[in-house]
């Protein structure tokens, strides 16, 4: 019983670390656009459209961002688990 929990643990930390790794590259993608290409939407236009479109897209790209955390510290806690569980297992054995 102990080993199938460590076992599946270990399954989520490693889909949870690609998945943030995968995640990182958007946010990554997310943040040059807005440092180097924003500003051109600014320029293209001054309609109203304009202007929501910009702060919904950083608002999606914070999202992204907490996502990646979300999933960064759940790793953790997955590294944190399957650890204590080996070492409950050894002391127990």
């Amino acid at each position: 019983m102990v080993r199938k929990s460590r076992d599946w643990v270990v399954q989520v930390r490693r889909l949870s670390r690609q998945l943030s790794q995968d995640l990182s590259k958007t946010v990554n993608a997310c943040e040059r656009f807005c440092l180097k290409h924003a500003v051109y939407f600014r320029n293209l236009s001054e309609s109203a459209d304009s202007d929501r479109s910009l702060p919904a897209m950083q608002t999606t790209f914070d999202e992204l961002e907490s996502l990646k955390k979300t999933l960064e510290s759940l790793a953790e806690r997955c590294d944190d688990f399957a650890q204590d569980v080996s070492l409950d297992h050894l002391s127990s054995s």
